[in-house]
Parts: structure tokens; sequence; C-alpha cells
């Protein structure tokens, strides 16, 4: 009996370098993309995670870190300054659900 193993969902959606991935729909949308997008890093990947709305924070134990703002400018400086390097991965919003 061959066993495979689990695809990431990186994989199974084809996600590589210089891609861009939406994701609409009724639900899941904040889990899929915070997973997508740390599956991405964990491969070595410059990955980002944002949302042209409000936001839900990422989880404490997880690596995404919070980058809000209005200003597409501003935004796209934090970027550029981002420690693609480090761990974790920046999560834009414009601002915070509750």
């Amino acid at each position: 009996m061959t066993v495979e193993r689990p695809r990431e969902l990186r994989e199974a959606l084809g996600v590589g370098p210089g891609d861009l991935v939406t994701v609409v729909g009724a639900g899941g949308k904040t889990t899929l993309m915070y997973r997508v997008v740390s599956e991405l890093r964990a491969a070595g990947l410059r990955a980002a995670a944002g949302t042209t709305t409000k936001i839900f924070p990422p989880s404490p134990e997880g690596e995404g870190r919070l980058v809000l703002g209005e200003d597409p400018a501003a935004l796209a400086r934090q970027l550029e300054a981002w420690d693609w390097a480090g761990s974790g991965y920046p999560v834009l919003g414009r601002a915070l659900l509750h």
C-alpha cells in the first residue's frame, strides 16, 4: 500500500513565484489566505496577504504581522522596507474587524 503525503494548498492551487491569488466567497477566505501565504513563506518565497476591506487580525501564534492603512503609496513603502529574509509575512488591510 502506498501512502501519499497530503499536498499543500499552494501545490494544489498551482501557486508559485509571481502569482496573484484572489479569494472570494461566503466563508473561509481569511483562513485560506493566511494558510497559502504561510506555505509560500515556508518555501522561501516572498508572499503577502491583503484585503481591500477590513480584515480580521492574524492569530497571535501565527506569522502574520499587520500593516494597516488607506494610502496605497504608504503601504507600498512599508512592503519595500519589509525584512523578507526574516520570518513572518505582511498582512495588508484598511482597518481591523472587531
